[in-house]
């Protein structure tokens, strides 16, 4: 079923055939990782399956491959694609799903795979939008400082990087990455000063050798001084 879906969409809708192999190694690295095939690996489906979104969200003109599938073959795509969130209204998304591949760690994978996606599924509860993120439109949201989930993430991701320091590299990176830039560079903030400030300090202190630490201390200052530019209560979008 997967492969007649597949074949419909490469010969009916024009798009480059360099844009299909990334879908069936994704396929490929599926089967053998639900039918026991050695080796075995849930990280190198993970990484079949990021290669998959790479290719949707490659630029086809004035819009993305994915935007450009008819409804038919969206359809079809959809259905070939387990494990993987496709969305083209409003917004273009194509991003593995976290539960789904939480479950094949649990049941097919090593200890660094299922705690890696013990932290993926926290930092993206729906796939889409971080934990530190309050969703505002389809496309955008706050930075959620106060809550702590700043703080929880950065520290979760940094244990993991310590136990596992070859698993997930590129992935792992990406997440700690994602999270110094919305502390040292976010200026839209859902709550308050008092909250943005909070949240800060207690970054500074847990983590003095961050990257981001000198950008964060300064932060602190331009906030203490009211001469922050980071809007409160902010509206994104």
């Amino acid at each position: 079923m997967l492969i007649v879906a597949l074949t419909i969409l490469a010969t009916s809708s024009g798009t480059s055939p360099s844009s299909m192999p990334p879908v069936r190694a994704y396929l490929s690295a599926l089967e053998r990782l639900q039918s026991g095939q050695a080796p075995p690996s849930v990280e190198r489906t993970f990484r079949a399956a990021m290669a998959v979104d790479a290719a949707l969200l490659r630029k086809k003109g004035d819009s993305t491959l994915l935007e450009s599938l008819s409804d038919a073959e969206y359809e079809a795509l959809t259905k070939a694609l387990p494990g993987i969130i496709l969305n083209r209204e409003e917004v273009v998304i194509a991003e593995p799903d976290p539960i789904f591949f939480q479950a094949l760690a649990r049941k097919y994978g090593k200890p660094a795979d299922v705690e890696f996606f013990r932290n993926y599924l926290a930092t993206l509860p729906n796939g889409v939008f971080k934990s530190y993120v309050e969703q505002q439109t389809d496309y955008s949201g706050c930075t959620a400082f106060g809550k702590g989930e700043l703080v929880r993430r950065y520290a979760g991701w940094l244990a993991y990087r310590s136990s596992y320091p070859h698993a997930y590299l590129n992935q792992v990176t990406e997440q700690l990455t994602a999270i110094e830039a919305e502390v040292s560079e976010s200026t839209c903030a859902c709550g308050s000063r008092d909250e943005v400030l909070r949240e800060l300090r207690q970054f500074a202190a847990r983590f003095p050798a961050s990257p981001v630490i000198k950008s964060v201390l300064r932060r602190i200052r331009e906030l203490q001084k009211s001469a922050s530019r980071i809007r409160f209560n902010c509206v994104s979008g």
